[in-house]
């Protein structure tokens, strides 16, 4: 499988981040392999642990990234990232890095 980034991952710094002390966990899930959601979004793999089931974005995160500069890049708020993938924890000390996380939902079917 290649490493590449799905979505919108790859963006320049507009503005200096902040240091932060959040860093990401290196080990990766035992899994790796394509899985289709049922509306047809393919998901990569490895994701995070506890990415939601109706994600139809993902950007792969890599080993020096803070959850802030995920969140940045893919123009989401930290509290979007913690909650889309819930294995990252209510302080997003455990995002994972070398995995690929949730950076955008599915938008719920307009009523008719």
């Amino acid at each position: 499988m290649s490493s590449r980034p799905i979505g919108r991952c790859v963006y320049r710094r507009q503005q200096k981040f902040q240091p932060s002390e959040r860093r990401l966990r290196t080990e990766p899930p035992t899994k790796n392999m394509l899985i289709y959601s049922l509306v047809g979004v393919e998901t990569p793999s490895p994701t995070q642990p506890g990415i939601v089931d109706n994600c139809d974005k993902f950007c792969y995160v890599q080993k020096d990234n803070t959850c802030e500069e995920v969140a940045e890049k893919n123009h989401i708020s930290v509290e979007e990232l913690i909650k889309w993938n819930e294995g990252a924890g209510p302080e997003c000390l455990t995002l994972w890095a070398n995995t690929y996380a949730c950076y955008r939902r599915m938008k719920p079917p307009k009523a008719s």
